[in-house]
């Protein structure tokens, strides 16, 4: 053109036959006249630097296809802030063809307050000439954005890079990790505390509560146990949710009882009643809502949660109005916590019963007459009540009776036989068997001693000793002993007299009786029948007497066991007309009258 040729590419063939790419660079000479002269044409050889723009262009290819490969967002800006190049993953994201976004300028493309971010971002870049990073959200999408500056072959400045990553998923992880830690962390702070035996159940629920607004969040609620007695949850610490309330709640017991049908107060024992937890974010809509005391103030979500051991409800967890509302998170965390609390609850109920059953025994041991120690199998002193000092006259001080032998010098020091005695003790360590035996002391008293084996699940663990004074006892003993000597001397003597007395009482009165029956038979001449009514008075009476003479004597037999019974039938009549004939004339003689009559006549008795 114009008589030259500049930059003209084409191929050529060397001698060798290998094809090669050349530029022209060529021009016209003329004479003088302006005809014609020559043409002078440079060539080079420029096949390298085809090679290297092929190469070039085919690495751009793969960097591209690399780029739209990877799950980054990767946007290259001009220093003007035209977009020289979009990978695909970003396109997608912000919904345009990777076309329709390459060469439009920062401020199209971002809002306002994104594109102020952006543009602060590119100047750090910069002036410190180094990459930076940020985060941002955008539509509920959590981006961590990198932006490195990128320098031609001169090193000079020529573009921004920016490689955004979605981490929404991380971050859920992170914040999930650390609600995790912290959630642990309480738990393990909350387990520490909760273990500690000098606290009660009123500074357990308080720990417990203060927890569970932390982890929650929540503005008020209340933690509870249930009266294992009378089923009432009692609650131990709770915020102030009357809106009319002067009473400062934590300075007393708020108890809600069991309603007549055996349940308790809908939304606030919906979790008791079914003995599941529950939360909500809407409390008016929940199928158990109501329940709640006029003046109470508008619960905005509400979680509750039963601590429970094995089958037994020991108490409950309940928390309302958190900022964010409650989800699985809070309801797992809260749970958990009742699990802490419900085993916390076991052991101090647990441990407030052995307490009063230590209360109660140590009272007992205390209030009996009998003096008591514990010895474990190493003959350690395990307990002593105030009774076995006293017994013993011992020191008040005994904090020095740390072992059984130390005790048993002070009990040899007093006894009768100390030999014997230790014999005694030492054969009773090494058996299973109850003793029950006296002890007889230096100063005159005596002590029932009894042993027994200490056993727990079947091991001998020790012995349980007791002693009891029963010096009045053993000397009522030798009284009723003596008394029962006296007795029988006393009771042999008096059958000793009986039988002499029997023998001397009977021969008169056979001699009188003889003779009367003797007159009565009118042997010695006739009688009229005063007489004979008068003998045979005498001789009925001096029968009589001999009788009770002879029931003396069936006394004495009967003490003696020597005795036998006559059953025989006995007119009634025949008895009184005996009676009759000794009465009257004691009668007669006291100007008494008698009357005898016996009806029926005939009655007899066996």
């Amino acid at each position: 053109m114009h008589g030259k040729i500049q930059g003209a590419e084409c191929e050529a063939v060397r001698k060798d036959g290998k094809i090669i790419n050349i530029v022209v660079d060529g021009k016209i000479a003329y004479n003088e006249n302006g005809s014609f002269k020559q043409i002078h044409c440079v060539f080079k050889d420029i096949t390298a630097q085809k090679e290297a723009e092929k190469k070039a262009l085919e690495n751009e290819k793969l960097l591209r296809s690399m780029m739209d490969a990877v799950t980054e967002s990767v946007i290259l800006f001009k220093p003007d802030h035209t977009v020289a190049y979009i990978n695909e993953t970003a396109a997608k994201r912000l919904n345009i063809t990777q076309d329709e976004f390459t060469g439009k300028k920062l401020d199209n493309i971002n809002p306002e307050d994104i594109l102020t971010q952006r543009v602060k971002m590119f100047d750090a870049v910069l002036a410190e000439g180094k990459p930076t990073k940020f985060e941002d959200i955008r539509k509920g999408v959590h981006f961590l954005h990198n932006i490195y500056p990128v320098y031609d072959s001169s090193r000079q400045f020529s573009h921004f890079d920016i490689f955004s990553v979605d981490i929404t998923e991380h971050k859920k992880s992170e914040r999930k990790l650390k609600w995790e830690l912290a959630v642990n962390r309480e738990l393990a702070e909350l387990a520490d505390a909760l273990l500690d035996p000098n606290n009660s159940i009123e500074t357990i629920a308080d720990i417990v509560f203060s927890a569970s607004q932390s982890l929650t969040e929540s503005e008020h609620g209340y933690v509870s146990s249930i009266d294992p007695e009378t089923g009432d949850n009692v609650c131990h610490t709770l915020t102030r949710m009357m809106e009319s309330c002067c009473i400062n709640e934590n300075k007393k017991k708020i108890t809600f009882p069991k309603g007549p049908d055996g349940l308790y107060s809908k939304l606030i024992g919906h979790s008791l009643n079914t003995e599941e937890g529950f939360y909500t974010n809407f409390p008016e809509i929940h199928p158990c809502s109501g329940g709640i005391p006029d003046g109470h103030i508008k619960l905005k979500n509400f979680i509750s949660i039963p601590a429970v051991v094995g089958n037994e409800i020991m108490g409950q967890i309940s928390l309302a109005n958190s900022k964010k509302g409650y989800s699985d998170c809070e309801f797992e965390a809260i749970r958990r916590v009742a699990a802490l609390y419900a085993l916390a609850l076991q052991q101090k109920r647990a441990s407030m019963q052995i307490q009063y059953r230590d209360t109660l025994l140590k009272s007992i041991f205390e209030s009996t007459v009998d003096g008591i120690f514990v010895t474990d199998s190493n003959h350690k002193l395990l307990f002593l009540n105030s009774k076995f000092a006293k017994m013993l006259k011992l020191p008040e001080n005994l904090d020095y009776l740390n072992n059984n032998e130390k005790l048993t010098d002070l009990i040899l020091e007093r006894v009768k036989d100390p030999e014997e005695d230790l014999s005694k003790i030492q054969a009773l360590y090494r058996s299973n068997e109850t003793d029950i035996s006296y002890v007889y002391f230096k100063d005159g008293r005596v002590f029932e001693r009894s042993s027994a084996p200490l056993v727990s699940n079947g091991i001998l663990k020790g012995r349980v000793w007791s002693l009891r004074d029963v010096t009045e006892k053993v000397e009522v003993e030798k009284a009723l002993v003596s008394a029962k000597i006296n007795a029988e001397e006393a009771n042999r003597t008096k059958s000793e007299f009986l039988a002499t007395m029997s023998h001397e009482l009977r021969t008169p009165l056979n001699s009188i009786i003889g003779y009367s029956d003797l007159l009565i038979d009118q042997m010695f001449g006739p009688l009229n029948e005063k007489q004979l009514k008068y003998l045979r008075n005498i001789s009925s009476s001096g029968n009589h007497l001999l009788n009770l003479i002879n029931d003396i004597l069936d006394i004495s037999r009967i003490e003696s066991g020597d005795v036998s019974l006559s059953f025989e039938t006995v007119r009634t009549a025949d008895v009184f007309e005996d009676v009759k004939n000794i009465a009257i004339p004691f009668a007669t003689s006291k100007s008494i009258s008698m009357e005898f009559s016996v009806k029926p006549a005939d009655l007899s008795i066996y």
